[in-house]
């Protein structure tokens, strides 16, 4: 099996020191809940519910929303379509990333602070692969 590029979970100290005995090239990151919680309990309680529902916008919500209206969609293919065609029509309303362009310098271990590449640095787990 080959090692993934990148293993979520949540922070449980004794899954990410498994995670780096078992396949040391692999990054990490935090699951979004836990994320998410993080953001919140640095916010003013009064803050919190809107805040929340502003970061819980997700791309599968339409198709969610679409699902309990209908009550299901009949069979498997007509569900396929109708969550095809809900997604597509939704992300004529999504945000672009500003730097897509920059994802494939990324992946390859190039370090970046604040948005500005760092001249000649790269990331102890890309740099320790080459």
């Amino acid at each position: 099996m080959r090692p993934p590029v990148v293993a979520v979970g949540d922070g449980a100290l004794g899954f990410w020191a498994a995670v780096r005995d078992v396949w040391p090239k692999t990054r990490d990151q935090r699951d979004w809940f836990h994320k998410l919680g993080n953001i919140l309990d640095k916010l003013p309680k009064r803050l919190r519910p809107r805040v929340k529902a502003a970061l819980h916008e997700s791309p599968f919500a339409t198709v969610r929303l679409r699902q309990r209206v209908t009550k299901g969609a009949g069979s498997r293919t007509k569900g396929l379509l109708i969550a095809y065609k809900l997604l597509d029509m939704a992300q004529a309303r999504w945000r672009r990333l500003d730097g897509a362009s920059l994802l494939p310098l990324v992946r390859a271990g190039i370090v970046f602070v604040d948005g500005v590449q760092q001249a000649g640095k790269t990331s102890k787990v890309r740099a320790s692969a080459a």
